[in-house]
């Protein structure tokens, strides 16, 4: 027990006494659980105290990860009847990440209010340098405001620390907006995040990180509804397939599909696992399909 002890403590975690029984194992336990994921106590409780500061938020839910995680874990500080999960619908948000915030929402007891910003693409279609935070500034202000009238007053959002070592423009429509980001508040990054779902026990913890599928067209790029479609159907061919995390990039005005797989992947290259792959993804329009040797890059459409 005493060589237990010294490894909690060479974690960081706060010093406990450890109560003989049942109940001191499973609170052992926890602590070694926390050290292993690479769980920070004293970012875990500057989060826990940057929620509490008022007895209601509203969260902006797309259903990935980060969001995911604050809505769960600001429900168990404040209790689920005084959270309030905001999702924004347009046709540039993965499908699959809205299906996976109302499940969340169902099974933590989370109310959802699901809000239509198709209008918002139209912003945004000609996919400009400043896409992000424009996109950002009228989706955030439209969720503030939902949450406004409902009488709460805090909009946070998943932003973490690892957003700040990319191009990230629409961190500044949140600043103008007066949204909130625990997570980069707290100072937690995506790594404990993801322990932290791992330690709720969220089905989101092992979910690929994603991003609107804007993101997926060169800068100055015009964006048509179908195309959208069609690049979205291709990622969900490419996950059906086995490869979660992989990205579709569209260029040549639809006509090459380039796909992009994370670095775990490429062996498939030599096995030849692509090829039926890639006749799926022919049918869907595209002349041509490449695979990108480089693997995927985040942010790689940044100013393409």
């Amino acid at each position: 027990m005493q060589k237990g002890r010294r490894r909690v403590r060479k974690a960081g975690v706060r010093r406990r006494k450890v109560r003989r029984g049942a109940r001191g194992i499973a609170v052992f336990q926890g602590l070694a659980r926390d050290w292993e994921v690479g769980l920070n106590s004293g970012a875990i409780d500057r989060l826990r105290g940057i929620l509490a500061r008022s007895e209601r938020i509203a969260v902006a839910l797309s259903g990935g990860l980060d969001s995911s995680v604050l809505a769960s874990f600001a429900a168990e500080v404040l209790g689920a009847r005084n959270c309030l999960a905001l999702t924004a619908r347009a046709p540039y948000m993965v499908a699959r990440e809205l299906a996976a915030a109302r499940a969340l929402c169902e099974k933590s007891g989370v109310e959802l209010v699901d809000i239509d910003l198709s209008d918002a693409f139209s912003l945004i279609s000609g996919n400009p340098p400043d896409r992000c935070f424009v996109c950002k500034t009228r989706i955030f202000s439209a969720l503030k405001s939902a949450a406004a009238e409902r009488g709460i007053g805090r909009l946070c959002d998943g932003t973490n620390m690892d957003d700040l070592s990319d191009y990230r423009p629409g961190m500044a429509a949140l600043k103008n907006v007066g949204v909130e980001s625990p997570f980069l508040e707290a100072g937690l990054g995506k790594a404990e995040i993801r322990a932290l779902a791992e330690r709720m026990g969220l089905e989101c913890a092992r979910e690929e990180a994603s991003a609107c599928l804007m993101t997926r067209f060169g800068t100055g790029e015009r964006v048509g509804l179908e195309l959208l479609r069609r690049v979205g159907r291709a990622e969900e061919i490419l996950r059906a397939a086995g490869f979660p995390g992989a990205r579709a990039r569209a260029h040549c005005a639809g006509e090459l599909l380039r796909i992009e797989l994370p670095e775990r992947f490429m062996r498939a290259l030599s096995a030849g696992g692509l090829s039926p792959v890639a006749l799926e993804l022919k049918a869907l329009g595209f002349k041509f399909v490449s695979l990108d040797l480089l693997g995927y890059r985040r942010g790689n459409m940044n100013g393409v």
